[in-house]
């Protein structure tokens, strides 16, 4: 039996179907589900939570620090660490997804192009750099005059 109710999705913000059924969890907790049968993940709705893993399994957690870094590097306050991202920036709102992009014969291509309903977009440039010995040794020196700049 399906006890019909609605319930208010924290992540979209909008009010979904949140039937009760009969089933439990191991720990007791009842299950909840969508009139699709997919299952609500506490106060995320089923879809919100199918966006959440996939951006999980989408971007490693290297790019997703190095996405938030250069969100608060550029003044924004991130209200959401899930793509898309909800940042706030001069008392201003906006909607910010994550495009990875490569350069090939001098063109950008996109993996995708489903990305363009959000007012801004980060493009995460996908390159490889072959490094000989001494370039990263150079690179490691460099890196320790200026930490040690930085001390003084």
């Amino acid at each position: 039996m399906l006890e019909k109710r609605k319930r208010y999705c924290l992540y979209c913000k909008e009010q979904k179907d949140w039937l009760q059924t009969n089933k439990k969890l191991s720990d007791g907790t009842k299950v909840y589900v969508d009139k699709n049968g997919f299952r609500w993940a506490g106060k995320r709705c089923p879809q919100c939570e199918k966006k959440r893993v996939q951006y999980l399994i989408k971007y490693n957690s290297f790019e997703r620090e190095l996405i938030l870094k250069k969100l608060k590097d550029e003044g924004y306050q991130v209200q959401n660490k899930i793509a898309p991202f909800e940042v706030i920036k001069d008392a201003n709102s906006f909607t910010i997804d994550i495009q990875k992009a490569s350069v090939e014969a001098g063109e950008i291509s996109f993996s995708d192009m489903s990305c363009l309903e959000a007012d801004h977009l980060i493009v995460l440039f996908q390159s490889a750099r072959i490094l000989t010995k001494a370039q990263v040794m150079d690179l490691f020196s460099q890196k320790r005059k200026l930490s040690q700049k930085e001390k003084i």
